[in-house]
């Protein structure tokens, strides 16, 4: 249970950290709260009200910083027609698997190193009610968001001392009574995370994409094993097969993707029972 005079530390500046933020409001929380990322980044806030939809501009060109280019343009096309940049994003969205396996592994790697931090903030975004919350609680001073990595943490008394290393290099140390980690799951060490997946990836029969964002599959989903062979028995469905075919986070894409996946082995079911029990002619 946490007081609520607190000192609350919290590692991540996503959506599980606004979630907690606002959980924490709701339960007459008033102490200070120090929230920190690497680059602390807040996720930006979703749409009030309604907004007509936007239909994005053709773009072929299989670079990432050509489609970066291609989107700001959309954007301020947007912003002409006095709609928001949150429309131009949702139809980038709505593409993203095309979009994204339209681009060489080159061009996904320098995807993942220089902007999937900020396609995130922009792609993951936070209800205005909790946008509110998180905007008063900054201007009380009483929420600090930080560039920042977690350097140590050490126990000081009842309390934890942690040390944060900022953007500079500076070192900067709190004393918090609670420390909360909202950075969710770590899918570069996918294959490690569990035994199952541990004892598989030591079989050989998985092994990690090149991405660092799960297991390796192939277009139909099927784990690829360590010499790149297809699992026709093993099938990875959702955010840990999001290297291959791209935007997999979102409830609505997990769900079409599990639902194509699961189309395709009823397929291949069908046609090996019809193979092994052919119908009489006539």
């Amino acid at each position: 249970m946490i007081a609520p005079q607190a000192s609350v530390g919290i590692v991540g500046t996503g959506l599980s950290m606004a979630d907690a933020v606002a959980s924490l409001d709701a339960r007459e929380h008033y102490g200070p709260l120090v929230a920190f990322s690497r680059r602390g980044q807040l996720s930006r806030e979703n749409l009030k009200g309604e907004w007509p939809e936007w239909a994005l501009a053709p773009q072929n060109a299989a670079s990432a910083r050509l489609w970066l280019h291609h989107i700001r343009a959309e954007v301020a096309r947007a912003a002409a027609m006095q709609l928001p940049w949150q429309r131009v994003l949702d139809e980038v969205r709505v593409q993203g698997q095309q979009i994204w396996q339209s681009l060489p592994l080159r061009e996904q790697q320098r995807f993942a190193r220089h902007l999937r931090s900020w396609w995130d903030v922009h792609r993951y975004r936070i209800a205005p009610q909790v946008a509110d919350v998180i905007s008063r609680r900054q201007q009380q001073g009483s929420l600090q968001v930080l560039p920042a990595r977690l350097a140590a943490v050490s126990p000081h008394g009842s309390q934890l001392a942690i040390t944060l290393r900022l953007r500079n290099g500076a070192l900067q140390t709190r004393v918090l009574d609670h420390l909360i980690v909202t950075t969710g799951p770590a899918h570069a060490a996918l294959t490690r995370s569990q035994p199952l997946l541990q004892s598989l990836s030591q079989q050989g029969y998985i092994r990690a994409d090149a991405l660092g964002f799960g297991i390796d599959v192939d277009s139909r989903s099927r784990a690829l094993d360590q010499q790149s062979s297809p699992n026709s028995r093993l099938f990875v469905v959702g955010p840990a097969a999001r290297a291959r075919f791209g935007e997999l986070m979102g409830l609505p894409q997990v769900a079409d993707h599990a639902a194509d996946v699961a189309q395709h082995i009823l397929t291949e079911l069908h046609i090996a029972q019809a193979e092994r029990c052919p119908s009489s002619a006539p």
